[in-house]
C-alpha cells in the first residue's frame, strides 16, 4: 500500500490552512488592498526564509556528498548534472511547471514540493483579498479552482493514460504528481477551511453541548471512510505487474483521492480544535511534537543526503527482509534527525536572524 503520497497532501493542506488563518488574523479589520499591498513583503520574507538553506543543501549534495562515495553502487551522475545545469529553476521555484521537460525538475528530486508550495503561496494574498472583499465569493473562488484542478486531473489521467500503480509504466509524476495545477486541491481545501475557521472563531460559535457526541461520532465515521478509501483504494493498482485496476477506477482515484484525503484531514483537525478529537487530539497535542516540528523542514531537505550516504556506500547488494528494512529505516530517521538538529542550530537559526535584520531594514 504505497500511500506515502498522502503525507505530502497533508503538508499542502496545513500550509494552506495556516497561510489563510494566520494571515486573516493579521488582516482583521483591513481592506482587500491591504492584502494585495502586503504581497511583496510576504513573498520576499518566504523566499529569504527558505532559499539560503535550500541552496546550501543542494550545493553540498552536488559537490561534497559525491566525494564521500566509495561503494560500487554509487550512481548520482544524472542528478549531479541536472543540478549543475538547471539549478536556477530550483532557485526560482519553477522546476515543476515543465511537464514536457522533466530534466528541469531533475535537481534534488524531493524539492518539487517546495516549488509547488511556493507557487501556491504566491496566490494566497490574492485569494485573501477576494475573501476580505466578499466572504461568499472569497470561499467560492478557491472552491471553483479546486473543482477545475480535479477535473483537469481526471482529463489528463485519461488522455495520458496515467497509472497510479508503482510498477505500471506511465508519466504519472511528470503530468500529475509534480505540476502545481494538479496538486492545488489540497492547498486550496486548507485555505477554504482556514477562512471558515477564522469566521467560526470571529463569531464565537461552538457546537451545542447536546449535539457534540453525535457530531463527534458522525465526523469520526466520515474521516475513517475517507482515510480508508484513499489508503486502500489503490490496492488493485499494486497487486501485480501490470496491475488489475481498471482505467476508469484508476482515473477516478488519481483525480479524487488526494482531495478526499485533504477533506478528511480538515475534518480531523476541526474535531481536535473543538475538543472532539479524543485520543487523536490528545496525541497530537503532546509537547514533544512542538520540538520535532522545528526540525521537519530540515529533515525533509536532508533525508536524500542521508540515504545517499547510507546506500551508495554499501559494498554488497541489498536484499530485502523486514528486519533489514526496519533497521535501515530507524537508522535513516535518527541520523536525519541528528543532522537536522545540528543544521537547525548552526545554519538555519543564524540565517533566520540575518533575515529578520534584513527585513527590518527593508520594511
Amino acid at each position: 500500500l504505497p500511500s506515502a503520497e498522502f503525507s505530502v497532501d497533508t503538508f499542502f493542506f496545513m500550509s494552506g490552512f495556516l497561510a489563510a488563518y494566520v494571515s486573516l488574523k493579521k488582516f482583521r479589520g483591513k481592506e482587500p488592498r491591504d492584502a494585495v499591498m502586503s504581497a511583496p513583503y510576504l513573498y520576499l520574507h518566504r523566499w529569504l526564509r527558505l532559499t539560503p538553506v535550500y541552496m546550501l543543501i543542494i550545493w553540498f549534495y552536488t559537490y561534497i556528498i559525491p566525494q564521500t562515495m566509495k561503494g560500487p553502487f554509487f550512481n548520482m551522475s544524472g542528478e549531479i548534472q541536472a543540478c549543475q545545469e538547471n539549478w536556477y529553476y530550483n532557485f526560482l521555484y519553477v522546476q515543476t511547471v515543465f511537464p514536457d521537460k522533466p530534466e528541469r525538475a531533475g535537481c534534488y528530486g524531493v524539492s518539487w514540493y517546495l516549488a509547488d508550495d511556493m507557487m501556491f503561496f504566491w496566490a494566497t494574498p490574492w485569494l485573501l483579498a477576494v475573501f476580505l472583499w466578499n466572504k461568499v465569493i472569497g470561499v467560492l473562488f478557491p472552491l471553483l479552482l479546486c473543482v477545475g484542478s480535479i477535473t483537469a486531473a481526471w482529463i489528463v489521467a485519461w488522455k495520458k493514460q496515467l497509472r497510479v500503480g508503482t510498477f505500471d509504466s506511465s508519466p504519472y509524476h511528470d503530468f500529475y504528481y509534480n505540476p502545481p495545477w494538479m496538486r492545488a486541491p489540497a492547498y486550496l481545501i486548507g485555505v477554504i477551511l482556514g477562512m471558515g475557521y477564522f469566521e467560526w472563531r470571529q463569531r464565537k460559535l461552538s457546537i451545542p453541548k447536546e449535539y457534540r457526541f453525535h457530531v463527534q461520532n458522525l465526523m469520526a465515521i466520515v474521516v475513517a471512510v475517507l482515510f480508508g478509501s484513499t489508503v486502500w483504494g489503490a490496492q488493485k493498482a499494486n497487486d501485480g505487474i501490470p496491475s488489475s485496476m481498471s482505467y476508469s477506477d484508476n482515473n477516478a482515484y488519481i483525480a479524487l483521492s488526494k482531495p478526499a484525503w485533504s477533506i478528511g484531514v480538515g475534518m480531523m483537525l476541526l474535531m481536535c480544535f473543538e475538543g472532539l478529537g479524543g485520543p487523536v487530539g490528545w496525541l497530537l497535542s503532546r509537547p514533544l511534537f512542538s520540538y520535532i516540528a522545528k526540525l521537519t523542514f530540515l529533515m525533509y531537505l536532508l533525508h536524500p543526503m542521508v540515504l545517499a550516504l547510507m546506500f551508495f556506500n554499501k559494498l554488497t547488494p541489498i536484499h530485502y527482509s523486514a528486519v533489514n528494512f526496519s533497521f535501515n529505516y530507524i537508522a535513516a530517521v535518527f541520523a536525519t534527525m541528528a543532522i537536522a538538529f545540528l543544521a537547525h542550530l548552526f545554519v538555519e537559526l543564524p540565517l533566520a536572524a540575518l533575515q529578520t535584520l534584513l527585513m527590518a531594514k527593508l520594511f
